[in-house]
């Protein structure tokens, strides 16, 4: 089906993969600025980097499974969004939560991945604002200014 078919129809989850990035027991928050294509989301802050699977993501590996495409597309999102050194990641956990238009047509992957620097810029800073590594404990004094599926995440750190 066309994304902007299954936006609006709660019938048809999207696959979402986002990945939380952590330096030293802190996570990287950001908060996204008013462009870019899903609105429901402008302004809202985020512990987690995501975007929707796409053709090009079975493209890359050998097997072509589901969790080898998510993965890919995890990995590609990464790369489109932030400058960072990170390692592998690691598939941590899923995500539902039909509570608000955007999480009742999108169902997450989680990963996280470990930063091997504290070093990170975004790649589009017209996307994003404020974006730096943030303690368990300031994440959870602001968890309301997150979107809902940082706001699940932040609720259950720190992550192992």
């Amino acid at each position: 089906m066309s994304r902007d078919a299954v936006e609006s129809d709660p019938r048809v989850k999207q696959v979402i993969p986002y990945t939380l990035v952590r330096h030293e027991g802190r996570y990287l928050s950001y908060q996204r600025a008013g462009l870019g294509q899903e609105r429901r989301l402008w302004g809202r802050h985020s512990v987690g980097i995501g975007g929707h699977v796409t053709v090009v993501d079975g493209q890359f590996g050998v097997s072509g499974s589901a969790q080898d495409i998510v993965r890919n597309a995890a990995e590609r999102e990464l790369q489109e969004e932030i400058h960072v050194g990170l390692p592998a990641l690691r598939s941590i956990g899923l995500l539902n939560d039909d509570s608000d238009p955007v999480g009742a047509v999108h169902f997450g992957v989680v990963f996280l991945a470990d930063a091997s620097g504290p070093d990170v810029q975004p790649r589009e800073p017209a996307l994003t604002v404020d974006m730096s590594y943030l303690d368990c404990e300031t994440l959870r004094s602001r968890v309301r200014f997150y979107e809902p599926w940082s706001q699940l995440l932040i609720n259950a750190l720190p992550l192992t």
